[in-house]
């Protein structure tokens, strides 16, 4: 339990700042937060693992292990160092890479890719836990823009995210599953991510109430850097960590191209940005209600329909 109680795990669905939140905790703690445990660049059983919502009891054990052997830095792969390494990964030297596991501690993980399972990875590997959440129009926006997200490929992911997320016979997802039969069969890329995006969110928040895990919302640390990663600290029990604004503004990683933060959403000058900022260039307004209606559909009610503000949920 010792070993549960001391590991952070940072959890979110893809593109909605888990990358950001784990530089973050990492430099302020000074120790490193393994990159995507659950990516088949790490796990073999990656296909039958990622994006599930319950496992066996087997499944449990050896998943559990294999964390705990990775945290542990026992599996030394490239890739869970992928946001520590001055180059991408595919180039990193192994004299480097090897280095860095020696004199690095490891504090914990973030992944994309168990984002129903909080109440799992508690009792099982991390007690100290941070869930983000970012407004589906800026999650569907973002991932629209990139070819290269998904790792098993493009269709290929969707397929794989549904037939996990229901593989199980967990009695709390039985309501999500009714829904998503009861609906037509989605017929753009945008609605397939659009329903990863509520599917996920169907499930997880209310696990994440249960559990009492508390969620950080993108939006509040964009605007207010500072501010929200002293909570963030404070929340996973680093309250004597500083901040400095590299940490908040520069991302470790090299071949991250956005630089976060430069005074949140106002300009120069300090008007405030639209909330629409992040996908008025992207997503049509039909495209934008197409989004809101999946997202709806499902119940999930953590943003207005103006997408501005959460409406309600843990904090």
């Amino acid at each position: 339990m010792a070993y549960i109680s001391r590991t952070v795990a940072i959890v979110g669905f893809g593109r909605s700042g888990t990358t950001w939140l784990s530089d973050i905790v990492s430099k302020a703690s000074g120790q490193a937060l393994l990159f995507e445990p659950w990516h088949p660049e790490v796990l073999e059983q990656s296909k039958q693992l990622a994006y599930r919502t319950s496992y066996s009891d087997a499944e449990t054990s050896h998943l559990a292990g294999f964390l705990t052997n990775a945290l542990d830095k026992g599996q030394p792969v490239p890739w869970l160092l992928r946001n520590h390494l001055p180059t991408a990964v595919h180039e990193a030297e192994a004299p480097l890479t090897a280095e860095i596991w020696q004199q690095v501690g490891i504090l914990g993980f973030k992944t994309i890719r168990a984002t129903m399972m909080p109440d799992w990875i508690i009792n099982n590997i991390a007690r100290r836990m941070l869930f983000v959440v970012r407004n589906p129009l800026a999650v569907v926006s973002s991932i629209v823009r990139r070819t290269n997200f998904w790792e098993y490929g493009w269709p290929d992911t969707y397929d794989i995210f549904m037939a996990n997320t229901f593989a199980g016979e967990s009695a709390d997802i039985a309501g999500v599953h009714e829904t998503l039969k009861a609906r037509p069969a989605p017929t753009t890329d945008l609605e397939k991510v659009a329903l990863m995006w509520a599917v996920t969110h169907a499930v997880a928040v209310p696990r994440l109430e249960r559990a009492h895990v508390p969620i950080l919302y993108y939006e509040d640390l964009y605007r207010q850097p500072f501010e929200w990663a002293r909570k963030v600290l404070d929340v996973l029990g680093m309250e004597e960590r500083g901040i400095l604004p590299t940490y908040l503004f520069t991302p470790a990683m090299t071949t991250m191209r956005t630089l976060h933060g430069k005074g949140g959403l106002q300009t120069a000058s300090g008007e405030r940005v639209p909330a629409d900022f992040f996908w008025r260039d992207t997503l049509s307004e039909d495209e934008q209600a197409t989004v809101l209606r999946i997202v709806d559909e499902f119940g999930v009610q953590l943003y207005s329909a103006e997408a501005a503000r959460l409406r309600a949920t843990t904090s």
